[in-house]
Protein backbone atom coordinates (compact mmCIF):
# COMPACT_ATOMS: atom_id res chain seq x y z
CA UNK A 1 0.00 0.00 0.00
CA UNK A 2 1.50 3.10 -0.81
CA UNK A 3 2.77 5.11 2.47
CA UNK A 4 0.93 8.71 1.55
CA UNK A 5 -2.28 6.30 0.79
CA UNK A 6 -1.81 4.80 3.90
CA UNK A 7 -1.26 7.95 5.73
CA UNK A 8 -4.44 9.72 4.90
CA UNK A 9 -6.60 6.21 5.47
CA UNK A 10 -5.56 6.25 9.25
CA UNK A 11 -6.22 10.00 9.56
CA UNK A 12 -9.63 9.37 8.08
CA UNK A 13 -10.72 6.32 10.15
CA UNK A 14 -8.90 7.76 13.72
CA UNK A 15 -11.54 10.12 14.59
CA UNK A 16 -14.19 7.22 13.52
CA UNK A 17 -12.24 4.71 15.65
CA UNK A 18 -12.34 6.82 18.61
CA UNK A 19 -16.01 7.81 19.21
CA UNK A 20 -16.55 3.92 18.36
CA UNK A 21 -14.21 2.89 21.70
CA UNK A 22 -15.85 5.29 23.65
CA UNK A 23 -19.10 4.19 22.48
CA UNK A 24 -17.93 0.55 23.55
CA UNK A 25 -16.34 1.45 26.61
CA UNK A 26 -19.94 3.40 27.61
CA UNK A 27 -22.06 -0.04 27.29
CA UNK A 28 -19.58 -2.06 28.53
CA UNK A 29 -19.35 -0.15 31.78
CA UNK A 30 -23.05 0.88 32.87
CA UNK A 31 -23.41 -0.41 35.85
CA UNK A 32 -27.33 -1.82 36.16
CA UNK A 33 -27.92 -1.61 32.27
CA UNK A 34 -31.33 -2.56 30.95
CA UNK A 35 -29.92 -4.84 28.43
CA UNK A 36 -26.88 -7.36 27.95
CA UNK A 37 -23.36 -5.82 27.50
CA UNK A 38 -21.22 -7.26 24.64
CA UNK A 39 -19.42 -8.96 27.50
CA UNK A 40 -22.63 -11.07 28.39
CA UNK A 41 -22.89 -11.71 24.63
CA UNK A 42 -19.51 -12.91 24.30
CA UNK A 43 -19.90 -15.11 27.89
CA UNK A 44 -22.94 -16.74 26.71
CA UNK A 45 -21.16 -17.46 23.21
CA UNK A 46 -18.03 -19.22 25.27
CA UNK A 47 -15.56 -16.67 23.11
CA UNK A 48 -12.76 -16.36 25.56
CA UNK A 49 -10.58 -14.42 23.67
CA UNK A 50 -13.39 -11.51 22.79
CA UNK A 51 -13.64 -11.32 26.82
CA UNK A 52 -10.34 -10.92 27.64
CA UNK A 53 -10.49 -8.21 25.12
CA UNK A 54 -13.56 -6.40 26.41
CA UNK A 55 -12.28 -6.53 30.37
CA UNK A 56 -9.13 -5.16 28.66
CA UNK A 57 -11.09 -1.87 27.18
CA UNK A 58 -12.74 -1.52 30.49
CA UNK A 59 -15.33 -4.08 30.44
CA UNK A 60 -17.36 -4.42 34.03
CA UNK A 61 -17.21 -8.16 34.88
CA UNK A 62 -20.08 -7.59 37.50
CA UNK A 63 -21.92 -5.57 35.65
CA UNK A 64 -25.84 -7.14 35.83
CA UNK A 65 -28.76 -7.07 32.68
CA UNK A 66 -32.04 -6.76 33.48
CA UNK A 67 -32.35 -9.89 35.10
CA UNK A 68 -29.81 -9.53 37.16
CA UNK A 69 -27.33 -12.25 35.92
CA UNK A 70 -23.60 -11.19 35.69
CA UNK A 71 -21.25 -12.58 32.63
CA UNK A 72 -20.27 -15.38 34.93
CA UNK A 73 -23.93 -16.74 35.51
CA UNK A 74 -24.26 -16.69 31.72
CA UNK A 75 -20.95 -18.27 31.07
CA UNK A 76 -21.79 -20.77 33.84
CA UNK A 77 -25.34 -21.49 32.34
CA UNK A 78 -24.00 -22.89 29.00
CA UNK A 79 -20.83 -24.13 30.68
CA UNK A 80 -18.27 -22.25 28.99
CA UNK A 81 -15.13 -23.21 31.64
CA UNK A 82 -12.64 -21.35 29.78
CA UNK A 83 -14.85 -18.67 30.45
CA UNK A 84 -15.78 -18.81 33.83
CA UNK A 85 -12.14 -19.19 34.71
CA UNK A 86 -10.91 -15.58 33.04
CA UNK A 87 -14.26 -14.21 34.56
CA UNK A 88 -13.40 -15.24 37.99
CA UNK A 89 -9.47 -14.32 37.73
CA UNK A 90 -10.50 -10.59 36.65
CA UNK A 91 -12.53 -10.92 40.13
CA UNK A 92 -16.15 -11.69 38.94
CA UNK A 93 -18.16 -12.07 42.55
CA UNK A 94 -18.36 -15.96 42.43
CA UNK A 95 -21.72 -15.82 44.50
CA UNK A 96 -23.45 -12.71 42.46
CA UNK A 97 -27.21 -13.75 41.95
CA UNK A 98 -29.96 -12.88 39.82
CA UNK A 99 -33.50 -11.54 40.98
CA UNK A 100 -34.42 -14.87 41.52
CA UNK A 101 -31.67 -15.22 44.41
CA UNK A 102 -29.87 -18.15 41.87
CA UNK A 103 -26.28 -18.03 41.78
CA UNK A 104 -23.79 -19.02 38.83
CA UNK A 105 -23.38 -21.98 40.61
CA UNK A 106 -26.60 -22.83 41.03
CA UNK A 107 -27.30 -22.45 37.12
CA UNK A 108 -23.91 -24.49 36.37
CA UNK A 109 -25.71 -26.80 38.52
CA UNK A 110 -29.23 -27.05 37.04
CA UNK A 111 -27.65 -27.98 33.80
CA UNK A 112 -25.05 -30.06 34.67
CA UNK A 113 -21.78 -28.90 34.21
CA UNK A 114 -19.61 -30.83 36.61
CA UNK A 115 -16.49 -29.07 35.72
CA UNK A 116 -18.25 -25.22 36.41
CA UNK A 117 -19.45 -26.12 39.62
CA UNK A 118 -16.23 -27.41 40.27
CA UNK A 119 -14.51 -24.18 39.45
CA UNK A 120 -16.75 -22.40 41.24
CA UNK A 121 -17.04 -24.15 44.57
CA UNK A 122 -13.03 -24.03 44.36
CA UNK A 123 -13.22 -20.15 44.59
CA UNK A 124 -15.72 -19.54 47.11
CA UNK A 125 -19.35 -20.19 46.04
CA UNK A 126 -21.45 -21.06 48.43
CA UNK A 127 -23.03 -24.21 48.08
CA UNK A 128 -26.14 -23.86 50.84
CA UNK A 129 -26.85 -20.56 49.24
CA UNK A 130 -31.25 -20.58 48.64
CA UNK A 131 -32.73 -18.86 45.55
CA UNK A 132 -36.40 -16.78 46.59
CA UNK A 133 -38.02 -20.13 46.83
CA UNK A 134 -35.80 -21.86 48.84
CA UNK A 135 -33.60 -23.85 46.23
CA UNK A 136 -30.01 -24.46 46.18
CA UNK A 137 -27.81 -25.67 43.55
CA UNK A 138 -27.99 -29.78 45.52
CA UNK A 139 -32.19 -28.99 44.65
CA UNK A 140 -31.17 -27.76 40.88
CA UNK A 141 -28.72 -30.71 40.43
CA UNK A 142 -30.59 -33.23 41.32
CA UNK A 143 -34.11 -32.13 39.63
CA UNK A 144 -32.14 -32.69 36.65
CA UNK A 145 -30.61 -36.27 37.49
CA UNK A 146 -26.74 -34.74 37.75
CA UNK A 147 -25.39 -37.16 39.51
CA UNK A 148 -21.93 -36.02 39.36
CA UNK A 149 -22.75 -32.76 40.36
CA UNK A 150 -24.71 -34.06 43.03
CA UNK A 151 -21.97 -35.91 44.36
CA UNK A 152 -19.52 -33.13 44.17
CA UNK A 153 -21.84 -30.43 45.92
CA UNK A 154 -22.33 -33.13 48.58
CA UNK A 155 -18.85 -33.47 48.97
CA UNK A 156 -18.41 -29.95 49.54
CA UNK A 157 -20.93 -29.80 52.46
CA UNK A 158 -24.15 -29.15 50.39
CA UNK A 159 -26.92 -29.57 53.10
CA UNK A 160 -29.20 -32.76 52.05
CA UNK A 161 -32.18 -31.69 54.00
CA UNK A 162 -32.49 -27.93 53.05
CA UNK A 163 -36.26 -27.84 52.39
CA UNK A 164 -37.93 -25.05 50.06
CA UNK A 165 -40.63 -23.54 50.56
CA UNK A 166 -43.20 -25.90 50.13
CA UNK A 167 -41.47 -28.08 51.60
CA UNK A 168 -39.53 -30.14 49.12
CA UNK A 169 -35.81 -31.36 49.60
CA UNK A 170 -33.29 -32.28 46.90
CA UNK A 171 -34.56 -36.05 47.46
CA UNK A 172 -38.32 -34.97 47.30
CA UNK A 173 -37.21 -33.43 43.12
CA UNK A 174 -35.39 -36.49 42.95
CA UNK A 175 -37.83 -38.95 43.35
CA UNK A 176 -40.59 -36.62 41.47
CA UNK A 177 -38.47 -37.05 38.69
CA UNK A 178 -37.48 -40.79 39.18
CA UNK A 179 -33.76 -40.01 39.52
CA UNK A 180 -32.92 -43.75 40.78
CA UNK A 181 -29.19 -43.18 41.20
CA UNK A 182 -29.30 -39.58 42.74
CA UNK A 183 -32.00 -40.75 45.10
CA UNK A 184 -29.59 -43.67 46.19
CA UNK A 185 -27.12 -40.94 46.82
CA UNK A 186 -28.69 -38.58 48.75
CA UNK A 187 -30.11 -40.98 50.75
CA UNK A 188 -27.01 -42.65 51.11
CA UNK A 189 -25.80 -38.90 52.39
CA UNK A 190 -28.89 -38.72 55.15
CA UNK A 191 -31.46 -37.31 53.55
CA UNK A 192 -34.97 -37.85 55.38
CA UNK A 193 -37.01 -40.21 53.41
CA UNK A 194 -39.95 -39.30 55.37
CA UNK A 195 -39.91 -35.40 55.42
CA UNK A 196 -42.87 -34.08 54.50
CA UNK A 197 -44.02 -31.40 51.93
CA UNK A 198 -45.66 -28.41 52.56
CA UNK A 199 -48.48 -29.80 49.37
CA UNK A 200 -51.26 -31.45 49.07
CA UNK A 201 -51.59 -33.91 45.75
CA UNK A 202 -54.35 -34.06 44.40
CA UNK A 203 -55.58 -36.09 40.60
CA UNK A 204 -55.10 -32.45 39.26
CA UNK A 205 -51.36 -31.48 40.53
CA UNK A 206 -50.36 -30.29 43.90
CA UNK A 207 -51.79 -27.81 46.32
CA UNK A 208 -49.91 -25.03 48.73
CA UNK A 209 -50.86 -25.92 52.69
CA UNK A 210 -49.27 -24.50 55.47
CA UNK A 211 -48.35 -27.35 57.47
CA UNK A 212 -46.30 -30.14 57.95
CA UNK A 213 -48.87 -33.28 57.54
CA UNK A 214 -48.21 -33.81 53.26
CA UNK A 215 -46.65 -36.61 51.15
CA UNK A 216 -44.00 -38.32 51.79
CA UNK A 217 -40.95 -39.26 49.46
CA UNK A 218 -43.08 -42.13 48.90
CA UNK A 219 -46.22 -40.75 48.15
CA UNK A 220 -44.50 -38.84 45.30
CA UNK A 221 -42.91 -42.06 44.10
CA UNK A 222 -45.79 -44.06 44.00
CA UNK A 223 -48.11 -40.89 42.40
CA UNK A 224 -45.43 -40.99 39.51
CA UNK A 225 -45.25 -44.64 39.10
CA UNK A 226 -41.49 -45.27 39.68
CA UNK A 227 -41.12 -48.24 41.11
CA UNK A 228 -37.36 -48.67 41.45
CA UNK A 229 -37.37 -45.71 43.66
CA UNK A 230 -40.27 -46.77 45.40
CA UNK A 231 -38.49 -49.80 46.43
CA UNK A 232 -35.34 -47.80 47.29
CA UNK A 233 -37.31 -45.52 49.61
CA UNK A 234 -38.58 -48.89 51.56
CA UNK A 235 -35.49 -49.85 51.66
CA UNK A 236 -33.98 -47.90 53.50
CA UNK A 237 -37.04 -46.59 55.96
CA UNK A 238 -40.05 -45.40 54.15
CA UNK A 239 -43.07 -45.93 55.47
CA UNK A 240 -44.90 -48.38 53.21
CA UNK A 241 -48.25 -46.69 54.92
CA UNK A 242 -47.89 -43.12 55.76
CA UNK A 243 -50.86 -41.54 55.88
CA UNK A 244 -51.13 -37.42 54.61
CA UNK A 245 -52.96 -35.40 56.48
CA UNK A 246 -55.79 -35.87 53.80
CA UNK A 247 -55.51 -39.87 55.34
CA UNK A 248 -54.10 -41.06 51.97
CA UNK A 249 -51.33 -43.31 52.00
CA UNK A 250 -48.85 -44.25 48.67
CA UNK A 251 -51.44 -47.04 47.62
CA UNK A 252 -53.78 -44.48 47.18
CA UNK A 253 -51.57 -42.51 45.11
CA UNK A 254 -50.95 -45.44 42.99
CA UNK A 255 -54.06 -46.56 42.47
CA UNK A 256 -55.86 -43.16 41.88
CA UNK A 257 -52.85 -42.67 39.20
CA UNK A 258 -53.16 -46.46 37.49
CA UNK A 259 -49.48 -47.46 38.29
CA UNK A 260 -50.18 -51.26 38.20
CA UNK A 261 -46.42 -52.13 39.08
CA UNK A 262 -46.06 -50.11 42.02
CA UNK A 263 -49.55 -50.96 43.34
CA UNK A 264 -48.62 -54.80 42.69
CA UNK A 265 -45.44 -54.19 44.80
CA UNK A 266 -47.04 -52.93 47.74
CA UNK A 267 -49.72 -55.08 48.01
CA UNK A 268 -47.04 -58.06 48.14
CA UNK A 269 -45.61 -55.72 51.32
CA UNK A 270 -49.74 -56.99 52.65
CA UNK A 271 -50.68 -53.08 53.39
CA UNK A 272 -53.51 -51.92 54.10
CA UNK A 273 -55.83 -52.63 50.57
CA UNK A 274 -58.68 -51.54 52.45
CA UNK A 275 -57.39 -48.16 53.93
CA UNK A 276 -59.85 -45.48 54.10
CA UNK A 277 -58.91 -42.01 53.03
CA UNK A 278 -60.37 -38.72 55.66
CA UNK A 279 -63.63 -38.72 53.11
CA UNK A 280 -63.91 -42.76 53.19
CA UNK A 281 -62.35 -43.44 50.29
CA UNK A 282 -60.29 -46.83 49.64
CA UNK A 283 -57.63 -47.34 47.00
CA UNK A 284 -59.88 -49.36 44.76
CA UNK A 285 -62.00 -46.68 44.81
CA UNK A 286 -59.69 -44.57 43.29
CA UNK A 287 -58.95 -46.98 40.64
CA UNK A 288 -62.52 -47.39 39.38
CA UNK A 289 -63.31 -43.67 39.74
CA UNK A 290 -60.65 -42.92 37.19
CA UNK A 291 -61.30 -46.35 35.17
CA UNK A 292 -57.88 -47.91 35.89
CA UNK A 293 -59.21 -51.44 35.02
CA UNK A 294 -55.75 -53.00 35.70
CA UNK A 295 -55.05 -51.96 39.05
CA UNK A 296 -59.11 -52.02 40.58
CA UNK A 297 -58.37 -55.68 39.35
CA UNK A 298 -55.26 -56.35 41.34
CA UNK A 299 -56.96 -54.81 44.32
CA UNK A 300 -60.25 -56.71 43.69
CA UNK A 301 -58.13 -60.44 43.98
CA UNK A 302 -57.23 -59.43 46.91
CA UNK A 303 -60.12 -58.09 49.20
CA UNK A 304 -62.63 -60.37 47.05
CA UNK A 305 -65.26 -58.07 45.81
Amino acid sequence: MDFTYRYVLVAVLRPLLEVLRNELTSALTCEKVKLRTALHVAAVGGHEAVVKLLITEGADVNAVHKEGATALYAAAQDGHEAVVKLLIAEGADVNAADEDGASALYVAAQDGHETVVKLLVGDGADVNAVQKYGATALHAAAVGGHEAVVKLLVAEEADVNTAQKDGSTALHVAVLKGHEAVVKLLVAEGADVNARLLLDMKSGGFTERTDGAGPTTIHLAAYEGHLGVVKQLLNQGAKAEARTDEGLTPLHQAALRGHSEVVDHLLKLNVDVGALSNEGFTPLHFAAGNGHLAVAGLIRVLIGT
